[in-house]
Protein backbone atom coordinates (compact mmCIF):
# COMPACT_ATOMS: atom_id res chain seq x y z
CA UNK A 1 0.00 0.00 0.00
CA UNK A 2 1.26 3.51 -0.68
CA UNK A 3 -0.01 6.53 0.93
CA UNK A 4 -0.04 10.22 0.30
CA UNK A 5 -0.17 13.12 2.78
CA UNK A 6 -3.66 14.64 2.82
CA UNK A 7 -4.04 18.30 2.36
CA UNK A 8 -7.28 19.81 4.29
CA UNK A 9 -7.85 22.81 1.99
CA UNK A 10 -7.88 20.03 -1.18
CA UNK A 11 -9.12 17.29 0.26
CA UNK A 12 -11.66 16.24 -2.10
CA UNK A 13 -9.04 16.57 -4.93
CA UNK A 14 -6.56 14.17 -2.84
CA UNK A 15 -9.54 11.74 -2.15
CA UNK A 16 -10.65 11.61 -5.72
CA UNK A 17 -6.72 11.33 -6.83
CA UNK A 18 -6.36 8.52 -3.69
CA UNK A 19 -9.43 6.65 -5.21
CA UNK A 20 -8.05 6.29 -8.57
CA UNK A 21 -4.89 5.02 -7.50
CA UNK A 22 -5.83 2.73 -4.59
CA UNK A 23 -4.00 4.68 -2.26
CA UNK A 24 -3.95 5.26 1.48
CA UNK A 25 -3.39 8.29 3.35
CA UNK A 26 -0.82 9.99 6.64
CA UNK A 27 -2.46 12.23 8.50
CA UNK A 28 0.38 15.03 9.28
CA UNK A 29 -2.38 17.46 10.82
CA UNK A 30 -1.79 15.83 14.22
CA UNK A 31 2.21 16.02 14.86
CA UNK A 32 1.70 20.13 15.06
CA UNK A 33 1.61 21.44 18.66
CA UNK A 34 -0.68 24.12 18.18
CA UNK A 35 -2.86 21.86 16.52
CA UNK A 36 -2.68 19.58 19.47
CA UNK A 37 -3.51 22.41 22.24
CA UNK A 38 -6.54 23.52 20.35
CA UNK A 39 -9.19 20.61 21.34
CA UNK A 40 -11.73 22.02 19.09
CA UNK A 41 -9.46 22.30 16.61
CA UNK A 42 -8.46 18.43 16.94
CA UNK A 43 -12.09 17.39 17.23
CA UNK A 44 -13.32 19.56 14.08
CA UNK A 45 -10.02 17.92 11.73
CA UNK A 46 -11.04 14.45 12.92
CA UNK A 47 -14.87 14.90 11.87
CA UNK A 48 -13.72 15.77 8.84
CA UNK A 49 -11.79 12.85 7.67
CA UNK A 50 -14.17 10.69 9.24
CA UNK A 51 -17.17 12.09 7.00
CA UNK A 52 -14.85 10.75 4.35
CA UNK A 53 -16.46 7.18 4.97
CA UNK A 54 -12.71 5.73 3.77
CA UNK A 55 -11.91 2.44 4.47
CA UNK A 56 -8.70 3.77 6.73
CA UNK A 57 -7.73 0.53 7.76
CA UNK A 58 -3.98 1.03 6.19
CA UNK A 59 -3.84 4.46 7.15
CA UNK A 60 -1.38 6.14 8.80
CA UNK A 61 -0.70 9.27 11.64
CA UNK A 62 2.95 11.05 11.61
CA UNK A 63 2.82 11.46 15.79
CA UNK A 64 4.14 14.41 17.58
CA UNK A 65 8.00 15.29 17.45
CA UNK A 66 8.90 18.75 17.66
CA UNK A 67 11.15 18.71 20.71
CA UNK A 68 9.73 15.61 22.26
CA UNK A 69 12.27 13.60 24.15
CA UNK A 70 10.55 10.99 25.54
CA UNK A 71 13.90 9.63 26.92
CA UNK A 72 14.96 13.01 28.45
CA UNK A 73 16.93 12.51 31.55
CA UNK A 74 14.26 15.65 32.77
CA UNK A 75 11.49 13.78 33.83
CA UNK A 76 9.04 17.03 33.80
CA UNK A 77 10.17 17.63 29.45
CA UNK A 78 9.95 13.23 29.54
CA UNK A 79 6.40 13.59 30.46
CA UNK A 80 5.05 16.14 28.49
CA UNK A 81 6.88 14.26 25.82
CA UNK A 82 4.90 10.91 26.23
CA UNK A 83 2.05 12.90 27.17
CA UNK A 84 2.09 14.53 23.10
CA UNK A 85 2.83 11.44 22.03
CA UNK A 86 0.09 9.55 23.68
CA UNK A 87 -2.61 12.10 22.10
CA UNK A 88 -1.16 11.14 18.79
CA UNK A 89 -1.77 7.74 19.57
CA UNK A 90 -5.50 8.27 21.10
CA UNK A 91 -6.27 10.17 17.50
CA UNK A 92 -4.78 7.68 15.04
CA UNK A 93 -7.50 5.47 17.05
CA UNK A 94 -10.38 7.47 16.44
CA UNK A 95 -9.51 7.81 13.22
CA UNK A 96 -9.23 4.21 12.42
CA UNK A 97 -5.83 4.25 11.52
CA UNK A 98 -3.23 0.90 11.18
CA UNK A 99 -0.25 2.74 12.91
CA UNK A 100 0.91 5.82 14.27
CA UNK A 101 5.02 6.96 13.51
CA UNK A 102 6.79 8.75 16.09
CA UNK A 103 10.85 9.44 15.43
CA UNK A 104 13.79 8.39 17.42
CA UNK A 105 14.51 12.48 18.07
CA UNK A 106 18.32 10.76 18.53
CA UNK A 107 21.06 13.49 18.64
CA UNK A 108 24.24 12.68 17.09
CA UNK A 109 26.32 14.96 19.42
CA UNK A 110 25.36 12.54 22.15
CA UNK A 111 25.54 9.36 20.14
CA UNK A 112 28.56 8.20 20.88
CA UNK A 113 27.95 7.71 24.36
CA UNK A 114 27.20 4.62 26.09
CA UNK A 115 25.18 6.04 28.53
CA UNK A 116 22.94 8.22 26.38
CA UNK A 117 22.27 5.04 24.07
CA UNK A 118 21.01 3.05 27.69
CA UNK A 119 19.07 5.80 28.72
CA UNK A 120 17.36 5.96 25.16
CA UNK A 121 16.76 2.26 25.18
CA UNK A 122 15.34 1.95 28.51
CA UNK A 123 13.03 4.98 28.70
CA UNK A 124 12.35 4.41 24.57
CA UNK A 125 10.88 0.71 26.14
CA UNK A 126 8.72 2.83 29.32
CA UNK A 127 7.00 4.91 26.65
CA UNK A 128 6.11 2.46 24.32
CA UNK A 129 4.72 0.06 27.15
CA UNK A 130 3.20 3.92 27.98
CA UNK A 131 1.83 4.15 24.61
CA UNK A 132 0.49 0.30 23.79
CA UNK A 133 -1.93 1.03 26.57
CA UNK A 134 -3.62 3.68 25.52
CA UNK A 135 -4.39 2.24 22.06
CA UNK A 136 -5.47 -0.83 21.85
CA UNK A 137 -5.47 -1.32 18.21
CA UNK A 138 -3.08 0.92 16.96
CA UNK A 139 0.46 -0.34 15.93
CA UNK A 140 3.01 1.94 16.81
CA UNK A 141 6.39 2.89 14.59
CA UNK A 142 9.97 4.44 15.36
CA UNK A 143 11.24 6.14 12.58
CA UNK A 144 15.16 6.97 11.87
CA UNK A 145 15.53 10.88 12.01
CA UNK A 146 19.31 11.94 12.81
CA UNK A 147 20.46 8.51 13.32
CA UNK A 148 23.79 8.00 11.93
CA UNK A 149 23.34 4.38 12.38
CA UNK A 150 20.25 1.41 12.46
CA UNK A 151 21.58 0.13 15.95
CA UNK A 152 19.52 1.89 18.51
CA UNK A 153 16.23 1.04 16.07
CA UNK A 154 18.11 -2.87 15.94
CA UNK A 155 18.45 -2.99 19.81
CA UNK A 156 14.93 -1.12 20.73
CA UNK A 157 13.42 -3.53 17.84
CA UNK A 158 15.10 -7.11 19.63
CA UNK A 159 13.48 -5.95 22.93
CA UNK A 160 10.04 -5.29 21.66
CA UNK A 161 10.30 -8.08 18.92
CA UNK A 162 7.73 -9.82 20.93
CA UNK A 163 5.21 -7.11 20.69
CA UNK A 164 3.32 -7.14 17.48
CA UNK A 165 2.06 -3.60 17.26
CA UNK A 166 5.46 -2.33 16.92
CA UNK A 167 7.51 -1.90 14.58
CA UNK A 168 10.33 0.53 12.44
CA UNK A 169 9.59 3.13 10.01
CA UNK A 170 12.67 3.44 7.86
CA UNK A 171 12.97 6.95 6.32
CA UNK A 172 15.60 6.69 3.29
CA UNK A 173 15.98 10.36 2.56
CA UNK A 174 17.40 10.58 6.32
CA UNK A 175 19.41 7.67 6.04
CA UNK A 176 20.71 8.56 2.90
CA UNK A 177 21.52 12.14 4.61
CA UNK A 178 22.96 10.69 7.88
CA UNK A 179 25.16 7.33 6.71
CA UNK A 180 24.89 6.39 2.89
CA UNK A 181 25.48 2.94 3.59
CA UNK A 182 21.83 1.64 2.86
CA UNK A 183 22.16 -1.78 2.84
CA UNK A 184 23.44 -1.93 5.71
CA UNK A 185 19.63 -0.41 7.52
CA UNK A 186 18.50 -3.23 5.60
CA UNK A 187 20.73 -6.07 6.70
CA UNK A 188 19.73 -5.00 10.81
CA UNK A 189 16.18 -3.79 10.14
CA UNK A 190 14.07 -5.25 7.75
CA UNK A 191 12.51 -8.28 10.02
CA UNK A 192 10.84 -5.00 12.24
CA UNK A 193 10.12 -2.74 9.08
CA UNK A 194 5.99 -2.23 8.67
CA UNK A 195 6.30 1.15 6.99
CA UNK A 196 8.25 3.42 4.98
CA UNK A 197 8.98 7.28 4.44
CA UNK A 198 9.90 8.14 0.65
CA UNK A 199 11.09 11.26 -0.92
CA UNK A 200 14.24 12.65 -2.73
CA UNK A 201 16.82 15.21 -1.84
CA UNK A 202 20.72 16.39 -2.98
CA UNK A 203 22.62 13.42 -0.81
CA UNK A 204 23.02 16.38 1.86
CA UNK A 205 19.63 18.08 3.59
CA UNK A 206 16.48 16.71 4.14
CA UNK A 207 14.45 18.46 1.53
CA UNK A 208 11.75 16.27 0.61
CA UNK A 209 12.05 16.85 -2.71
CA UNK A 210 9.61 15.49 -5.33
CA UNK A 211 10.99 11.27 -5.78
CA UNK A 212 12.97 11.43 -9.09
CA UNK A 213 13.77 15.14 -8.88
CA UNK A 214 16.79 14.67 -6.61
CA UNK A 215 20.13 12.25 -6.38
CA UNK A 216 18.74 9.44 -4.58
CA UNK A 217 19.34 5.65 -6.30
CA UNK A 218 15.78 4.64 -6.25
CA UNK A 219 16.74 1.68 -8.63
CA UNK A 220 18.48 0.52 -5.92
CA UNK A 221 16.54 1.33 -3.02
CA UNK A 222 13.54 -0.84 -5.05
CA UNK A 223 15.72 -3.43 -5.59
CA UNK A 224 16.98 -3.51 -1.39
CA UNK A 225 13.33 -3.64 -0.95
CA UNK A 226 12.93 -6.72 -3.26
CA UNK A 227 16.01 -8.35 -1.56
CA UNK A 228 14.62 -8.49 1.99
CA UNK A 229 11.37 -8.77 0.89
CA UNK A 230 9.39 -5.69 1.97
CA UNK A 231 7.22 -5.18 -1.45
CA UNK A 232 4.80 -6.75 0.60
CA UNK A 233 1.50 -4.98 0.52
CA UNK A 234 1.46 -5.47 4.42
CA UNK A 235 4.79 -2.94 4.82
CA UNK A 236 2.83 0.30 3.73
CA UNK A 237 4.61 3.33 2.07
CA UNK A 238 4.16 6.99 2.41
CA UNK A 239 5.07 9.30 -0.72
CA UNK A 240 6.02 11.96 1.76
CA UNK A 241 6.40 15.32 -0.06
CA UNK A 242 4.72 18.83 0.44
CA UNK A 243 1.80 19.63 -1.44
CA UNK A 244 -0.83 16.91 -3.85
CA UNK A 245 0.86 17.87 -7.29
CA UNK A 246 4.33 16.74 -6.18
CA UNK A 247 2.74 13.57 -4.76
CA UNK A 248 1.56 12.87 -8.39
CA UNK A 249 4.63 13.67 -9.75
CA UNK A 250 6.10 11.41 -7.44
CA UNK A 251 3.38 8.49 -7.99
CA UNK A 252 4.59 9.08 -11.99
CA UNK A 253 7.96 7.92 -11.53
CA UNK A 254 7.97 5.42 -8.86
CA UNK A 255 5.64 3.87 -11.71
CA UNK A 256 7.27 4.53 -14.90
CA UNK A 257 10.07 3.10 -13.11
CA UNK A 258 8.40 0.00 -11.50
CA UNK A 259 9.32 0.88 -8.25
CA UNK A 260 8.12 -0.59 -4.76
CA UNK A 261 5.43 -2.23 -6.98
Amino acid sequence: MIAIIPELNHLDDCVEFAEKNSLGFEYNDFCEPCILDDKEEVKKRVHIYKKLNRNCKKDTLHGAFYDTIHFSFDEKIRNHSVYRMRQSVEIAEELGCKGVVFHTNISPSFAFSEEYFKEWLEKSEIALRKLFDCGNNVEIYFENMLDDSPEYLFRLSEIMKYEKRFGVCLDIAHLIVMSRNSEIWFQKLAPFIKHFHFNDNNLVYDEHMIIGKGKIDWKYISSLLKKYNLFDDNVSKLIEVKGLQSSKESLKYIKENKLFL
